[in-house]
């Protein structure tokens, strides 16, 4: 199952595919990875047509962190490396999203990659976020416990351990109750993960951390809306940035981020999203809700600069794919008609 699980697809795709590129007039070929599959059948389909070929690269193919196999010198570790090497060698355009994450690719494929990659972050789609509700009054909202929200389930090395350990050493000696602050993770309760049951349980947090399963998107965008602060983790994946955290800019809410140094604390960092913590740090996490709690009960979260959400809607990153797009099609026309020069 080398790229992935639906490498079956590749063949019969890549026929209807260059079917579809030769009577419909394309002028240009967009594959977009994960799943890999999909680039297989773009290189099928340019190899075919000589079409143009912009290849996305939305996640890292090799050095992820969540396939480490993918690195081993093993038959399958050999072959990821070699399909990915042929997608930048033939791609005409390599986007990435994240800068380690260019950097990273470059390192193995070498300069003539830097010279046509592109990052392009990701971003949020705007009409998700037109018709959520407004905040309650800064005179209410005092009153109300600090809502610390994170939507989605943990998988791999993302865990909240260390910030129920502070939770749980801050209410031991009095200094929390479910007066002042409300954790809901929001998804973490599902079949086969008890870990944070666990940890609640034997930290006597219930009351003030909340589990519940996971929601149609639509609820889950409406429930981050009212958190007072957007908690995001992410563990030992130095170049990937949670989906999430685009749609936490649009909400324009504090970020407190518990991160390993990589891209996700570049970003926060970078546009000055909230308190950004490494997952072992148990005293700066400590002081890290301490501040937000005070921050809170003065009225005084920060609220994100309106710039930032704009750098990030979803209609500039299509303006940037735009332009790449016509980029590329234009270095086709020219080596096109260079080509036609040259056998004259």
């Amino acid at each position: 199952m080398t790229p992935d699980r639906l490498v079956g697809w590749v063949r019969p795709a890549t026929r209807l595919g260059i079917r579809t590129a030769r009577n419909s007039g394309s002028q240009i070929i967009y594959s977009s990875g994960p799943p890999w599959s999909n680039h297989m059948v773009a290189g099928g389909i340019v190899a075919a047509t000589r079409l143009p070929w912009v290849a996305d690269f939305r996640d890292p193919w090799v050095g992820n962190a969540f396939r480490p196999g993918r690195n081993d010198d093993t038959w399958a570790g050999r072959k990821h490396r070699r399909l990915e090497s042929e997608v930048y060698e033939n791609a005409d355009v390599v986007i990435f999203n994240t800068p380690r994450a260019m950097e990273d690719a470059v390192s193995r494929a070498g300069e003539r990659l830097a010279n046509k990659s592109i990052v392009i972050p990701n971003g949020f789609d705007p009409a998700l976020f037109e018709t959520q509700a407004a905040d309650v009054t800064e005179d209410r909202a005092k009153k109300m416990p600090l809502t610390l929200v994170h939507p989605g389930g943990f998988y791999g090395k993302r865990n909240v351990d260390g910030l129920l350990q502070a939770l749980g050493k801050m209410k031991r000696n009095g200094q929390l109750s479910e007066r002042d602050l409300r954790l809901e993770l929001i998804g973490a309760d599902r079949p086969g993960r008890v870990r944070e049951k666990e940890q609640i349980a034997k930290l006597q947090l219930e009351g003030i951390v909340n589990l519940s399963p996971p929601v149609p998107h639509e609820e889950c965008i409406a429930r981050i809306s009212q958190a007072n602060v957007l908690l995001l983790v992410q563990t030992e994946a130095p170049l990937c940035v949670p989906g999430k955290l685009y749609e936490y800019i649009a909400i324009g809410k504090p970020v407190l981020t518990i991160s390993t140094e990589g891209s996700t604390s570049d970003l926060v960092n970078a546009e000055c999203l909230g308190p950004c913590v490494d997952p072992d740090d148990a005293v700066g996490l400590e002081m890290a809700v301490r501040e937000l709690l005070d921050q809170h009960h003065a009225g005084q979260l920060p609220k994100l600069d309106a710039s930032i959400s704009k750098r990030y809607d979803g209609r500039n990153q299509m303006a940037q794919f735009d332009a790449v797009f016509r980029r590329a099609i234009g270095r086709s026309i020219e080596s096109i008609s260079a080509s036609k020069g040259l056998r004259e």
